[in-house]
């Protein structure tokens, strides 16, 4: 059981259907309150879809988010306009 995972980069290079399955096998190895810290090439992943699979996985957001993009996002040019998105999900309580 892990206190913290890092998963770098990796989601923009999975199906949809991966991304979940990803998500729901840290929650399975991350301890209680565990954190799940990610970074993911957009509009590679739909934010809307990753924001109901994180929840369906078992994560929630601590504090509040906002989905609006910053103006001095990170951005790339090498295979079309891509953005970097930062995300910390915490582990929900689960009673398994």
């Amino acid at each position: 059981m892990f206190d913290t995972i890092f998963c770098i980069s990796v989601l923009e290079h999975l199906s949809p259907a991966d991304q979940l399955a990803s998500l729901r096998e840290f929650h399975r190895t991350l301890k209680p309150d565990g954190l799940l810290v990610l970074t993911f090439d957009y509009p590679t992943v739909d934010l809307a879809r990753f924001e109901a699979d994180a929840e369906e996985a078992g994560y929630r957001f601590p504090g509040s988010t906002d989905w609006t993009r910053p103006e001095d996002a990170i951005t790339s040019e090498l295979w079309g306009r891509l953005y970097r998105f930062r995300a910390v999900l915490q582990k929900l309580q689960s009673d398994s």
